[in-house]
């Protein structure tokens, strides 16, 4: 099976999602198996020296089921590109056939895959006066969309679940 990971968050961000999906791909990666992963993100304005491109390059050096995908463009031009004008470029285009593709930062590339989104949590509803304006408006509009379209959806805690059914 071949897995696709946005790992975008990971690539930029030293804690957070950026934190959590480094480790949950560590786990997984590692426990071998006949599994395929391509773990594509932005890559464009990344810094050389970035310590997390640095650990994703030794990841695929000790795991050649591993490969990492970096996508030419900004987070915020992938952004504008997927979500905003919602054009329907597959990422298949950059990482070839993937059986599933797990998002788990909230909102789903378009692919041909099969999907699972992870919702870590839907502050930016609960409370959205926490947020800048223009993050909390893209997420409530971007999120129940990209909610619709996944085949399946992990919360990562009850209080998330409790919010989601609601």
């Amino acid at each position: 099976m071949v897995i696709g990971i946005d790992y975008t968050a990971a690539a930029w961000q030293g804690a957070g999602i950026g934190r959590h999906t480094r480790g949950l791909v560590r786990a997984v990666v590692g426990r071998g198996g006949q599994h395929q992963y391509r773990l594509f993100f932005a890559a464009r304005g990344l810094p050389p020296a970035s310590p997390y491109i640095a650990d994703l390059r030794a990841l695929c050096c000790q795991h050649p089921h591993v490969r990492a995908v970096p996508i030419p463009l900004t987070p915020r031009a992938l952004t504008r590109i997927w979500q905003r004008l919602r054009l329907p470029l597959p990422i298949e285009l950059l990482t070839g056939r993937l059986d599933v593709l797990h998002a788990p930062d909230f909102v789903l590339p378009p692919t041909r895959a099969r999907t699972l989104l992870t919702v870590h949590d839907l502050s930016f509803l609960v409370g959205p006066q926490w947020f800048e304006p223009g993050l909390q408006r893209y997420l409530a509009r971007v999120v129940p969309r990209t909610l619709r379209r996944a085949d399946m959806v992990l919360a990562d805690s009850r209080a998330t679940r409790d919010d989601l059914v609601r």
